[in-house]
């Protein structure tokens, strides 16, 4: 029936422990308390998905940035996006890393893991009669020059 306040170091993983000197039940006999031991289960993210100290997360951008290049905002762990720079004809599902950007490390909360950005094609949907027939155009040109 009391509340205690546990201090949980930047970083930690899942199955780490923190220990609360004198936080326990009393000793036998009237003895000193015992300490507690929390052990932590770091939930899952919706966003990303850790591995050790560095993450993973997917990002849609449209076929057009992945085709000409351009530039994406990626979400980090920390709440703030990043500008990514994503040069022509990128393949859908190429990985950059942002180095720095991922989970601090338990034993130097000051450095921190990597951040990888895997990146999804989204294709257009509901395409003008206009646009179907530059699409068209298009595959033509692309099976001329594979000829």
């Amino acid at each position: 029936g009391k509340k205690l306040e546990a201090i949980i170091p930047a970083g930690v993983r899942t199955g780490s422990r923190v220990q609360l000197r004198g936080a326990g039940q009393a000793g036998a006999h009237g003895g000193p308390a015992g300490d507690l031991t929390l052990v932590i289960d770091v939930t899952h993210h919706s966003q990303f998905e850790r591995d050790g100290d560095n993450l993973t997360t997917e990002v849609a951008i449209d076929l057009y940035t992945l085709l000409l290049g351009g530039e994406a905002r990626v979400p980090t762990p920390r709440g703030k996006d990043i500008l990514l720079t994503i040069p022509p004809e990128t393949p859908s599902g190429k990985q950059f890393r942002l180095s720095g950007q991922g989970m601090p490390r338990t034993n130097d909360p000051a450095q921190k893991g990597d951040l990888y950005v895997r990146v999804k094609a989204v294709l257009p949907q509901n395409l003008s009669e206009k646009e179907k027939s530059l699409f068209r155009e298009l595959a033509r040109l692309r099976h001329k020059t594979a000829d």
